[in-house]
């Protein structure tokens, strides 16, 4: 019983610990996110900057039938937040029915006698 105790207490501390871990790497790339910034450039002046979690946030709000919107525009440089083609949800739909579907039938072998014909050394 104590035996069953101290596996039981040394696996919810490495679970803690796997926790606390994760914790800090999500941190990490929250801070990124938040401090990190995409600028537009057009003739080496800034014409659009936002952070990275903004440039998120302009694509959740893209209707259901919007696949993007052009968020700048100056001559023949154009800027768009796009829609993924595929949702995250789909490629795992997508993966499920692939391996759902049946093999390809090999060919079938014939039955019966034949002969081949060899060439005779000369």
């Amino acid at each position: 019983m104590v035996i069953v105790t101290i596996i039981a207490v040394v696996v919810a501390v490495v679970a803690v610990a796997y926790c606390v871990r994760f914790y800090i790497e999500l941190r990490r790339w929250a801070n990124v996110c938040n401090h990190g910034r995409i600028a537009i450039a057009y003739n080496r002046k800034v014409q659009l900057q936002a952070p990275l979690t903004e440039w998120y946030l302009w694509t959740r709000k893209l209707n259901a039938g919007e696949t993007g919107r052009v968020v700048y525009r100056n001559g023949k440089v154009t800027v768009a937040i796009v829609k993924p083609v595929v949702p995250p949800g789909k490629v795992q739909q997508r993966i499920r029915k692939f391996r759902a579907q049946k093999p390809v039938p090999q060919a079938q072998s014939q039955q019966g006698t034949w002969s081949i014909k060899q060439d005779k050394p000369s």
